[in-house]
């Protein structure tokens, strides 16, 4: 699908993206000073806890970061051809033909969600029911486009010039042939995040993985500190082990995983069985290290 070249209408500027950026930010910030601060404590169970929960304060903060981002540059893009919604990684294509109408949003029964009082367009950027919101702004400042599958709330920054910019393109002929989708960006255009199967094995390798982290975190400290040296029943000296190299079974696991997640997601455009089998193996490989270490302990 070719490029957008209409008029574009910037969304309402609001100042819960500003609230959302700055508790990113603090999220973002608290995480990365708990990890720096966690590389100086010996490792142990409570290590791997306080690391766990430093990871989801990074993640939520970058998230709620790239959602003010996304906000900040929401658009809406009108041409001859329809309407794009620009937000984040995709763009909603509606073509003209597919619309009903658009009319105010303060005509229509819509959800109002508030946190602390303050309006949170992260909330707004979101499905309920058949409508899709794509709006920084409240009622009184947001439109409804309705089609037949679906309605769409957006918040132009001029509403009579965006009426006014639509009525005017409807009567023109479409320079191309759009239909109503959405497209994402590479990042998150692969086939694999729409399949149920695909999803399940990713997220039981994540988690087999984190466990196996866990459990060497936590079998760790009772390893002692001089080299583990195996004696077989003829008393002859077998493999030598030193305490440190009992961290490169998580390691050996996290490449394995990292490595097959990124090929699973690639491949599974062309060919589903070898994007699942690569998957499958990613969890095969968790189990049996984790038994290992296991086996290596007791």
């Amino acid at each position: 699908m070719a490029k957008d070249s209409g008029v574009i209408f910037q969304a309402t500027p609001h100042n819960g993206s500003r609230f959302i950026l700055i508790l990113g930010c603090i999220l973002l910030g608290m995480g990365v000073w708990l990890a720096v601060y966690l590389f100086s404590l010996p490792i142990s169970s409570s290590v791997f806890w306080s690391g766990l929960a430093s990871f989801f304060m990074m993640a939520l903060g970058g998230y709620f970061i790239y959602r003010a981002i996304t906000l900040f540059q929401l658009k809406y893009t009108l041409n001859r051809n329809g309407i794009a919604i620009h937000l984040g990684t995709y763009v909603q294509y509606i073509p003209f033909r597919n619309i009903i109408t658009i009319i105010p949003a303060e005509s229509v029964s819509l959800p109002a969600r508030k946190l602390f009082g303050i309006r949170m367009p992260n909330w707004w950027i979101w499905r309920w029911d058949d409508v899709m919101f794509c709006t920084t702004a409240d009622v009184h400042h947001s439109l409804v486009i309705q089609t037949p599958s679906g309605a769409y709330t957006i918040s132009p920054r001029n509403k009579d010039k965006f009426m006014q910019a639509w009525q005017l393109r409807t009567s023109m002929e479409p320079t191309q042939e759009w239909s109503q989708t959405r497209h994402y960006g590479k990042l998150f255009n692969s086939s694999a995040w729409f399949d149920t199967s695909a999803l399940q094995l990713i997220a039981t390798a994540i988690l087999l993985c984190i466990g196996l982290i866990g459990m060497t975190f936590t079998l760790y400290p009772t390893l002692p500190n001089v080299p583990i040296i195996e004696i077989n029943s003829h008393g002859e000296t077998g493999m030598t082990m030193y305490r440190y190299q009992f961290l490169w079974i998580p390691t050996i696991g996290v490449i394995i995983l990292i490595f097959n997640l990124i090929f699973g997601i690639h491949w599974h455009k062309h060919d589903k069985l070898t994007a699942y089998m690569l998957w499958i193996l990613a969890i095969i490989v968790q189990i049996g290290l984790s038994i290992g270490a296991w086996m290596i302990v007791f």
